[in-house]
């Protein structure tokens, strides 16, 4: 069936996190095609990070984002490493 699989995969990962008085859940599901395509940056506070509580001036900063893969993590690889680090 080439990219798509036979019988749609079902199972659902989740992610939660807090920081900064903020609190999230999220959940992602493969769905009909061979390998998961889409990712995600969900991070509540940013702002702890090493090298980064300088630069944000240590105010409470999240970030949030999800990237629609379309056969590639490609953009998601770029967005994180350019926003990230």
């Amino acid at each position: 069936m080439g990219v798509y699989l036979s019988k749609a995969c079902k199972h659902i990962d989740n992610e939660q996190g807090q920081g900064s008085d903020l609190q999230f859940c999220l959940a992602e599901c493969q769905g009909w095609r061979k390998n998961m395509e889409d990712a995600h940056i969900a991070d509540a506070a940013l702002h702890t990070k090493a090298g980064l509580d300088t630069v944000l001036e240590n105010k409470a900063t999240s970030i949030f984002g999800v990237f629609d893969g379309h056969g590639t993590l490609l953009i998601y690889l770029l967005t994180h490493f350019h926003l990230l680090t």
